[in-house]
């Protein structure tokens, strides 16, 4: 079972590190996607939950893509603001949050078939906090255009420096599951 959650820890680190050689994305987020889809794959076989991971993450790899070579970039300092470019990071956004529900909601089962109440648990808190960070950074992009940019550049900064850390709290997650489903006592062996 572990190699699956270890190919979600890659897959999540790939999206979360955007390295870029002017606008080539050097560690492209449909990589990321391809990593946590074949990571899905392995652990949909011990829970059927991570199934419905799989078209998104699937979904995710094509609209991904785009970014790679720097396609539709949101630049709030310079020119006018495309309306297009914010919307596709919005539905990356959504998409990219239920993906991760997903992943969770199948943990959370997974852990509690196995009667490991405290990662059950785990699993649940972190999905919320994470929930309620990026509702929150979603909610706070609605309303940029009628706050003054000095106003709003502070507020970004702390909500991005908040995203950053849930985001490594729930890569580490990943990582620590990996470990947490060998105890378990898989019958399923997939390394």
């Amino acid at each position: 079972m572990s190699n699956g959650y270890r190919l979600i820890f890659w897959g999540l680190l790939f999206i979360l590190i955007d390295l870029r050689l002017g606008p080539l994305d050097i560690l492209p987020d449909f990589i990321g996607y391809i990593f946590i889809l074949n990571g899905i794959k392995s652990l949909s076989a011990r829970e059927t939950l991570f199934e419905k991971a799989r078209p998104l993450a699937m979904l995710l790899i094509v609209l991904a893509f785009p970014n790679f070579m720097g396609a539709w970039e949101i630049n709030l300092t310079e020119g006018p603001i495309a309306v297009f470019p914010m919307v596709y990071q919005f539905v990356l956004s959504i998409l990219h949050l239920l993906l991760i529900y997903f992943i969770f909601d199948a943990t959370y089962r997974y852990a509690k078939e196995n009667r490991d109440e405290f990662w059950a648990k785990a699993a649940r808190v972190r999905w919320n906090y994470y929930a309620v960070i990026h509702l929150i950074y979603l909610a706070l992009n609605s309303f940029m255009f009628n706050v003054s940019f000095n106003v709003f550049q502070a507020v970004y900064i702390l909500i991005m420096i908040t995203i950053l850390i849930i985001e490594i709290v729930i890569i580490v997650f990943m990582k620590k599951s990996e470990a947490r489903s060998n105890l378990w006592g898989s019958s399923v062996d997939d390394d």
